[in-house]
């Protein structure tokens, strides 16, 4: 068996930035891949939680691919930020799992046992949880939210206009 080695002679930052985009990606496949049997065991001893994932498991990189990049694909900090990402995932899903519910039950799905929720990682959204409870503050909340996002404008127009 013949091992090719390749060597990379940087000659611009456009061939540094490629070489760090397949090692990011490398890191978030691994991670992702790591996440899956993490992903079980939390399901299972995680205090707080119903959401056993099951379909969702391949889709673990889509949830820790930004912290691949905030890490500068450093694969122990990633695990370790994909862990925590995943834990709050997992009680946000928990937490919405009724109102999941109620929207599979409106749209005509069945359920084997009376007692079964159904939920999707995907609502484990920390922004969209937020939102929520924001939400459900009333107007306050509504004041709050559109607070925050005038905030966020003006501060990233004034940033802007002083570039």
């Amino acid at each position: 068996m013949t091992v090719h080695h390749f060597t990379f002679h940087i000659t611009d930052k456009s061939d540094a930035s490629d070489i760090r985009e397949v090692e990011t990606r490398a890191t978030t496949i691994a991670v992702g891949l790591l996440l899956i049997p993490i992903m079980l065991i939390l399901a299972s001893i995680l205090p707080g939680n119903k959401v056993l994932p099951l379909a969702d498991l391949p889709v673990a990189p889509f949830f820790i691919c930004m912290a691949t990049v905030i890490h500068r694909g450093d694969l122990v900090r990633t695990l370790i930020s994909g862990v925590i990402v995943m834990i709050t995932v997992l009680l946000i899903a928990t937490q919405f799992a009724p109102y999941f519910t109620e929207m599979a039950l409106k749209g005509g799905f069945s359920f084997a046992g009376e007692s079964a929720q159904i939920s999707a990682l995907s609502v484990g959204n920390m922004f969209g949880w937020s939102i929520s409870e924001l939400m459900s503050l009333g107007i306050i909340g509504v004041v709050v939210a559109v607070g925050i996002v005038a905030s966020v404008v003006l501060f990233l127009r004034k940033r802007e206009l002083s570039e």
